[in-house]
C-alpha cells in the first residue's frame, strides 16, 4: 500500500467535544474490513477521520448543556495521490457495522432510526487533480437531541458504498467512520409530585380524606424518585418556614402541623432494584385537633443526598402535603324529618350512568326517569358493583340539606336489594365545567330492611349536580332497586 503522508495532517470537520482515532474490525463480506484490499497498488479513496465523539451533556436538574447544533460531524473524502479525473464516492449509514462493533467490543451502543437522520451529500466528488472532496458528507439529527438519555450511548457508522473513477479502489481499513455520541447524565433524587391534596373533615370524627377513603395521616405514603436505580440515602425533614412562600403564591393561609405531633423522620433508603422508595409521615396526636379552617401544610424537603454520582435535584426536592379542613360531610339518619323539608323534583335528570341497567331485570322494569316521579311504585334498578349515577337537578339549589334514595315499595325486596353504601359529592355549575366536583364522604346503611336511605350533609351546600358514585347493595350485592331521589331543604 502506498505511503499516506497527509493522513495526519487531514482536517476534523466534526462538531464534537473529544474525539480519538481509530479502526474497527468487523464482519465479513462488506462488512469485513480485515481483508487486503485488491487494489494494493491503485490510488486508494479514504475517510481519514475515522472516529468522531459527539457529547451530549446533562446536570442533575436534567437541564440539557451540550450544544443544540444538530449538525454532529462533518468530514471529506480522499484520495492517497490526485489523479487525471474526478473521483465520485457515494456513502451510506450502515447499521449492521454497529452490530458488529458491539459484539467484538462486548458493549451495547444504541441506534438512531434513520427517520431521525439526514446525511447530506451522500455523493461527493473529488476533483481532477485533487486529493480531497470539494463538499463535507455531513451527518444531521433531525430529532431533538435532549431526548437522547441512554448513558450507553449511540453510534451511527457511515461507509462507502460506490464509486467511480477508473485506476481508484476503496481502503477496506479506512471506508468508514463511526460517529460515537455519548450521553453524559448525573443521577438525581426528587419529588415527582409537588403536592399532595388530603381533606380532613373534623366534624366527622374520620382521618385524613386520600382518594375515596378516610386513613390516619401515618397511613399515607410518599415517594421519593430517582433517574434510575441506586442505592443512595436521601435525607429529609420538614421545613415549615416553606409555609409562608407557599401561600404567598397560592393565595392561602395554610398553618403548621403542630411540630411536637409530627415525628421529624431523618432518612429514606433507595435501592439499586428500583428507582422509586416510599415512605410515610408518623403523626402522633389527635386527628379531631386539626380543625382549623383554614387549613394545613406540610413541606417536606430534602436537604442532601448520600450515594455515588447522585445528588438532589433542586427543582424537585420540595413536596407540599397539603391539608383542607372542610365541614363537608355525610350521615346516615334514622327518619326523613331529620333533613328539612322535602323539594319538587321537576327538571331533575340522570346525564350520566357508569355500569347500570337500565332495562328490564328481575321481571321489574324500571328506567330513570322512575327515579323522579313521586310514585315508589316504580324504580330504577342496577348492577351494584361500582354503580355510579350523576343526577342534574336542572338549576343551582341553595342550602341543600340532605338527600334520600327510597327503596322499591313492595317490602319483599327492601331487605334484599337495597342501597348499603354510595360516596357522595356535588358540584355547581362552574364546577360541573371544570371537573372539579366537592367530595362529602361515603355514606353507609348498616341496617337492612330500612324504606329508604336518608343523607343527611354536614352543613348546607349549593348544587346543581349530584353525584352518587361507588354505591353498594346490602344481602344480595349484585343489584340495587331505587324508588326515588329527593333533595332536601
Amino acid at each position: 500500500m502506498k505511503n499516506l503522508p497527509n493522513k495526519k495532517g487531514a482536517c476534523l470537520w466534526a462538531l464534537f467535544l473529544g474525539v480519538t482515532l481509530g479502526f474497527t474490525a468487523c464482519g465479513d463480506d462488506i462488512h469485513d474490513f480485515s481483508k487486503t484490499t485488491p487494489a494494493d497498488e491503485a490510488v486508494s479513496i479514504y475517510i481519514a477521520d475515522s472516529v468522531f465523539t459527539y457529547t451530549i451533556g446533562w446536570d442533575v436538574e436534567m437541564e440539557y448543556t451540550g450544544t443544540a447544533d444538530t449538525v454532529i460531524a462533518r468530514f471529506p473524502v480522499h484520495l492517497t495521490e490526485a489523479v487525471e479525473h474526478d473521483v465520485a464516492v457515494t456513502l451510506m449509514v450502515d447499521d449492521q457495522l454497529r452490530v458488529n462493533y458491539n459484539t467484538a467490543h462486548d458493549i451495547n451502543y444504541k441506534t438512531i432510526p434513520a427517520s431521525d437522520l439526514v446525511l447530506r451529500n451522500t455523493t461527493v466528488t473529488i476533483p481532477a487533480g485533487k486529493t480531497q472532496s470539494d463538499s463535507l458528507v455531513t451527518i444531521v439529527c433531525k430529532r431533538a437531541l435532549k431526548t437522547f438519555l441512554d448513558t450507553t450511548g449511540y453510534l451511527i457508522p457511515v461507509r462507502m458504498r460506490t464509486y467511480k473513477g477508473g485506476g481508484v479502489k476503496p481502503n477496506y481499513e479506512e471506508r468508514h467512520s463511526n460517529l460515537f455520541i455519548n450521553v453524559n447524565r448525573v443521577n438525581g433524587a426528587y419529588f415527582a409530585n409537588p403536592v399532595t391534596k388530603l381533606r380532613y373533615v373534623p366534624a366527622a370524627g374520620m382521618g385524613v380524606e386520600n382518594g375515596a377513603s378516610f386513613v390516619p395521616l401515618s397511613g399515607i405514603y410518599f415517594n421519593v424518585s430517582s433517574y434510575w436505580a441506586v442505592s443512595a440515602e436521601v435525607n429529609l425533614q420538614v421545613n415549615n418556614d416553606l409555609i409562608a412562600a407557599y401561600n404567598a403564591s397560592n393565595g392561602t393561609n395554610y398553618q403548621p402541623v403542630p411540630g411536637d405531633k409530627l415525628v421529624q423522620f431523618d432518612t429514606v433508603e433507595m435501592t439499586s432494584e428500583i428507582p422509586t422508595k416510599s415512605f410515610t409521615l408518623d403523626y402522633s396526636g389527635d386527628i379531631p385537633s386539626l380543625n382549623d379552617p383554614r387549613g394545613y401544610l406540610i413541606p417536606l424537603e430534602i436537604t442532601s443526598v448520600t450515594g455515588d454520582n447522585i445528588s438532589k435535584v433542586t427543582s424537585k426536592s420540595i413536596h407540599f402535603v397539603q391539608i383542607d379542613v372542610s365541614f363537608l360531610y355525610t350521615e346516615v339518619v334514622t327518619t326523613e324529618d331529620l333533613l328539612g323539608t322535602v323539594q319538587p323534583q321537576a327538571g331533575y335528570s340522570v346525564i350520566k350512568a357508569t355500569n347500570a341497567n337500565t332495562g328490564a331485570n328481575l321481571a321489574l322494569p324500571g328506567v330513570f326517569g322512575n327515579l323522579f316521579d313521586g310514585n315508589r311504585g316504580s324504580m330504577w334498578n342496577g348492577a351494584s358493583y361500582k354503580l355510579s349515577l350523576v343526577i342534574d337537578l336542572g338549576q343551582e339549589v341553595q342550602d341543600i340539606t340532605g338527600l334520600s334514595l327510597w327503596q322499591y315499595s313492595a317490602t319483599t325486596y327492601w331487605n334484599t336489594y337495597w342501597l348499603k353504601s354510595c360516596a357522595v359529592s356535588f358540584a355547581t355549575e362552574a364546577m360541573y365545567q371544570e371537573g372539579k366536583p366537592m367530595s362529602m364522604g361515603t355514606a353507609t346503611q348498616t341496617k337492612s330492611g330500612q324504606e329508604a336511605c336518608f343523607i343527611k350533609f354536614g352543613e348546607p351546600i349549593t348544587a346543581r349536580y349530584i353525584y352518587l358514585e361507588n354505591m353498594t347493595g346490602g344481602l344480595n350485592a349484585n343489584y340495587i332497586m331505587i324508588s326515588e331521589f329527593n333533595i332536601y331543604k
